[in-house]
């Protein structure tokens, strides 16, 4: 027995995901369903809180 696989069957199953990713692609492609926009507002509301808390630290009040 072995507790995990070896690095050549390692290989094996990641170029086997792989494969079998590309394909399922390939038949049913990603839908645009605003990712970019959320990934967009997460990115504004991520510098906003940075921003308040260097405001917070800054005051010593």
């Amino acid at each position: 027995m072995q507790p995990e696989p070896t690095p050549a069957d390692r290989r094996i199953m990641m170029a086997t995901a792989s494969a079998a990713l590309d394909r399922s692609l390939k038949l049913v492609p990603p839908k645009d369903d605003g990712a970019a926009e959320s990934r967009s507002m997460l990115g504004t509301l991520g510098e906003v809180l940075v921003q308040a808390a260097a405001d917070d630290d800054g005051d010593d009040g």
